[in-house]
């Protein structure tokens, strides 16, 4: 059983295109929890690349790395 979830996020930074056609988000997100008795935490740098594609926001890549 998961129990005492943990979710942070800092350091969001947002960089849009000269055309405000697209974005880049990045991020860094700090999770812990408990399982089965044990702590487990993690930390993520996250980069969102976002465009407009006829004209919807669409999440175009995501990259994660991830450190436990």
């Amino acid at each position: 059983m998961i129990s005492d979830y943990v979710y942070k996020r800092e350091n969001d930074k947002i960089s849009i295109s000269e055309d405000g056609r697209s974005a880049v988000v990045e991020l860094e997100v700090f999770e812990s929890m408990s399982v089965r008795g044990q702590t487990i935490k993690a930390k993520t740098l996250e980069k969102v690349f976002i465009e407009i594609i006829d004209g919807e926001l669409l999440v175009t890549q995501l990259d994660a790395y991830i450190k436990m």
